[in-house]
């Protein structure tokens, strides 16, 4: 989730004002329903979107504290990150509340 996520923002850069991060906001929303497939493998699916979610985000600012030349970009970069991955959260809690059976 990260590698795609820092691609998109390399790609579009971080300005949480532009068409470009809602589009970015909506791929985020849409990436932990690809770990359905690890229900099959007797892996409960909320957690595991969960904890995808944390890591792509641990990662991301990792990846700000690395390349962020200036506290601004620092600023802009960890803004977009955080807003993003709450996004993507929110959205998983929004699906096992919704439908709670998935999930176990």
């Amino acid at each position: 989730m990260a590698a795609v996520l820092l691609f998109l923002f390399q790609m579009t850069g971080y300005d949480v004002s532009s068409l470009s991060f809602y589009l970015i906001a909506v791929v985020a929303v849409c990436l932990p329903w690809c770990m359905s497939w690890i229900g099959k493998r007797g892996i409960f699916i909320f957690p595991a979107q969960f904890v995808m979610s944390a890591v792509s985000l641990l990662i991301s600012l990792l990846y700000m504290h690395e390349t962020a030349a200036n506290t601004v970009a620092r600023y802009d970069m960890a803004r977009a990150f955080l807003i993003v991955h709450a996004l993507a959260l929110l959205g998983t809690l929004i699906r096992f509340l919704i439908r709670p059976k998935e999930a176990s």
